[in-house]
């Protein structure tokens, strides 16, 4: 009985922050100073625009998701004994695009980067969004692509 008690507080709290939250924007469209981001998102509601709703919601899911594949692959990789020469990220609608350069058969290296891949990929399954990794050896002499940034060594 606590518990849902305690549920019902954290709830109610909850709900007026959101009520409160609402009418400060609502005052701030009102007066126009809403940000236009923000105002297009209340336009988006206001208009029933339900499929611009969606597709918007889905692109912050995308960039939300994302994010916490970076972040989760950056940390992973700091873990882990291994020495690229470097390593490189983009991102797209759905794929986050790995591009490491290592040192002529280092297998080690490779290996690892290679699970990096498939642990993160397994702990984001549900997001539909996973890594894609390239690895190419030093004497490949393959640059990597302009639309690449650098994750390791930090940038």
């Amino acid at each position: 009985m606590e518990t849902r008690l305690k549920n019902i507080d954290i709830a109610e709290e909850w709900f007026n922050d959101v009520v409160a939250n609402l009418r400060k924007d609502e005052l701030l469209y009102k007066t126009g100073k809403l940000p236009d981001e923000r105002k297009d998102v209340y336009n988006a509601f206001i208009n029933k625009e339900y499929d611009k709703i969606m597709h918007n919601m889905s692109e912050a899911a995308i960039k939300h998701f994302t994010i916490q594949i970076l972040t989760a692959y950056d940390s992973y990789i700091k873990t882990l004994d291994i020495n690229p020469i470097f390593i490189g990220v983009c991102y797209g609608d759905r794929e986050v695009l790995v591009w490491s350069e290592i040192n002529d058969d280092d297998d080690k290296t490779e290996t690892e980067l290679f699970k990096a891949e498939a642990v993160i990929n397994a702990s984001f399954i549900n997001t539909g969004i996973c890594i894609s990794s390239t690895i190419v050896e030093k004497s490949d002499k393959i640059k990597m692509p302009g639309q690449y940034k650098i994750l390791y060594p930090n940038a």
